[in-house]
């Protein structure tokens, strides 16, 4: 980062497995070692490169593997080959997974990805200025919105949480609504936890908002053991008579019901309940569960 500071560039960042990604070398053949990519990119970025080598003798000539695995699992990097762009102030602008192209069409791509993540910190900036002013609630609902289209990958996202987080701060009937939205966009950003739940299960009880149905698919996404899935299933039990407002939310939380009632708690009649909830939210010709679902729900 301090080349890219002095540059006044931006870094690129290449997760590779160099012997064994099949992709990896893919792309490196058809993009990262062509000297025009090179051409183009020294005018924008500083180029790094993380090896991931699975063989012994390949992993004991990386560097430094420990930081490269942190670095990894910091930035959520599950798929090899990745770009990862960032500022030379280490601020994520985008990811760029493995495809296809010309050199031409991946340095349009990427010159669009860093278009693109500058122009989402630039409005969180104003979104944050916008919190200092008269209209912070104004400001605040807008950065729940932007929020709600992200992910925990998002460039920006974990700052822009922080943003929204302050929404609950907010007293009194007239901002019930920027706390709701609030409330929303955490938990399906991912950046909801058992806080944010339990206020989201309160301000919603009858999913009235669809508060609820985020909390209970939080809650079941955050499950590591049965007994918490099992929790979470539980919370789910007033959806079964409420009006599902995301229907994508809706069948995540019962197609997984249904199944885990049926394999694991052995609960036959809660999971034909949960199935025909599935299956009456709508279930797509294509989906592969459907034929299960179908015949739990007899």
């Amino acid at each position: 980062m301090t080349q890219a500071k002095k540059a006044g560039k931006d870094v690129l960042v290449e997760f590779r497995g160099s012997d064994w990604s099949r992709n990896g070398r893919t792309l490196r053949r058809t993009l990262l070692n062509r000297p025009e990519f090179h051409a183009l990119a020294k005018e924008r970025f500083v180029l790094c490169s993380l090896d991931f080598p699975k063989a012994e003798k390949w992993r004991a000539e990386v560097p430094n593997p420990k930081r490269n695995e942190a670095l990894r699992g910091e930035h959520q990097v599950d798929a090899i080959p990745t770009l990862l762009l960032f500022t030379a102030d280490e601020a994520l602008l985008g990811r760029y997974p493995f495809q296809t192209g010309s050199v031409d069409e991946h340095w349009e791509r990427l010159v669009a990805l860093q278009r693109r993540g500058y122009d989402t910190l630039a409005m969180i900036a104003k979104l944050e200025d916008g919190v200092k002013t008269s209209d912070a609630a104004g400001a605040l609902k807008t950065a729940a919105a932007l929020l709600s289209g992200m992910t925990t990958r998002s460039p920006g996202a974990a700052r822009l949480a922080e943003l929204v987080r302050q929404a609950l701060s907010l007293r009194g009937d007239a901002h019930a609504a920027v706390r709701r939205d609030a409330v929303r966009a955490l938990l399906r950003s991912g950046y909801g936890n058992a806080a944010i739940r339990r206020v989201g299960s309160m301000m919603d009880p009858k999913n009235e908002h669809g508060v609820l149905e985020q909390v209970v698919a939080s809650a079941l996404a955050e499950a590591q053991s049965l007994d918490q899935v099992a929790a979470a299933l539980e919370s789910a039990q007033p959806l079964l008579k409420a009006e599902i407002r995301d229907k994508v939310v809706g069948l995540f939380i019962f197609k997984n019901g249904a199944i885990t009632y049926s394999r694991r708690l052995d609960d036959k009649e809660r999971a034909r309940i949960f199935a025909r909830k599935a299956i009456d939210l709508g279930l797509d010709p294509t989906d592969r569960m459907r034929p299960l679902l179908q015949r739990i729900a007899r």
